[in-house]
């Protein structure tokens, strides 16, 4: 969304206060309220595992907010909010949900349990006023893709917006604009201040950036592997994705640990006492290799469920340009590949994005 010229009459006001362009930008955008989504969509401990499942699909989200059921009544005949039990993520209904196409009466059962059951309860939240950069030191020290956010000294925790790390990221999609909006008020009324928006060392070193500068160490693995070789490599170097590399070292597809859960043997009791009983294991070891699984999970290649040709990045492709295919394509992460050699260099995640936008702000 463009900015008014009232807001852009009142922002060129603020270049004499401000010596670089990021603090005319954070002090627009410093809170959670300024960058939350507050259409959340959610459901209740009483909704099946099977409607958690459609819910993420129809949506294409990867997060489901629980509310107590009462209050999402009451929400939706506007007589009250909806009070903040709990949340269940995309992998918690990775290992509920089956690969096949034909469901077995455990994976039946199972997808027919309440999400009370996966959800968990009473998790970590920010309140609207809290800063961005505590938003985003806290998604990066727990590994969250996402914050709830709450009404303040609200008993019960009364939900009124939800931040993704897809709104970190839109984050320098703003900044980029009001870069932009900047640069061509220069070139049409020479204002002495422009360069002040432009930004300091730190937002330009960002903008002027490449793929290159900020990429990771890769961990690979041969197209001959297993379902279970990625399921333990990932377990033992607690890793999110790995890359998939074909007889001459190429890159030939990527895997998240998303893809290995939804193939791995459900690790949620299959006894209706036991379900209400106690938390599936993978909750609290993401992936747990156990020598109880099958030989055909054992046997299943990971070509089979990798993704094939995924989006990649040179090393001189402009961070920019990496952080809107992020957003626009909804990946994770992003091979960084010499577009002449085709050598695998390293990889980007939006972890790596968000911890950029630390760099900029701090």
């Amino acid at each position: 969304m463009p900015l008014s010229e009232d807001n852009l009459s009142k922002l060129k006001g603020l270049f004499g206060q401000f010596d670089k362009g990021k603090d005319i930008f954070f002090h627009y955008f410093k809170t959670a309220e300024t960058v939350m989504n507050t259409k959340v969509k959610y459901l209740t401990p009483d909704h099946k595992i099977s409607q958690g499942l459609a819910f993420l699909e129809a949506l294409h989200v990867r997060h489901i907010p629980i509310v107590e059921t009462a209050s999402a009544q009451q929400a939706q005949n506007n007589k009250g909010f909806p009070v903040l039990v709990g949340i269940v993520s995309q992998r918690d209904l990775a290992l509920a949900s089956s690969a096949h196409e034909k469901l077995s009466p455990q994976d039946a059962f199972i997808q027919n349990q309440p999400l009370g059951f996966l959800m968990t309860p009473h998790p970590i939240s920010v309140c609207p006023d809290t800063s961005v950069f505590e938003v985003v030191h806290t998604m990066i020290e727990k590994k969250f893709d996402c914050l709830l956010v709450v009404k303040r000294d609200s008993t019960p925790s009364v939900l009124t917006g939800i931040i993704t790390t897809t709104d970190i990221l839109h984050l320098f999609n703003r900044l980029q604009a009001m870069r932009d909006v900047y640069a061509d008020k220069e070139s049409s009324d020479n204002s002495p201040h422009v360069d002040s928006v432009t930004a300091g060392a730190d937002q330009n070193a960002f903008f002027e950036g490449t793929a290159g500068k900020i990429q990771n160490k890769i961990q690979t693995m041969p197209d001959s592997a297993t379902l279970l070789d990625a399921a333990q490599l990932m377990q033992d170097h607690n890793l999110r994705h790995l890359l998939v590399t074909n007889s001459q070292g190429k890159l030939c597809g990527v895997v998240s640990d998303r893809d290995v859960l939804k193939h791995l043997p459900s690790q949620i009791p299959d006894k209706e006492g036991d379900a209400k009983s106690r938390k599936p294991k993978y909750q609290h070891h993401l992936i747990n290799v156990n020598e109880g699984w099958d030989d055909a999970w054992k046997k299943t290649l990971i070509t089979d469920i990798m993704i094939k040709s995924p989006i990649t990045a040179a090393p001189h492709t402009p961070l920019i340009e990496v952080v809107e295919l992020f957003c626009d394509k909804h990946i994770g992460c992003m091979p960084i590949v010499d577009d002449k050699t085709g050598e695998i260099k390293g990889i980007i995640t939006r972890t790596d994005i968000m911890k950029a936008i630390l760099d900029i702000g701090e």
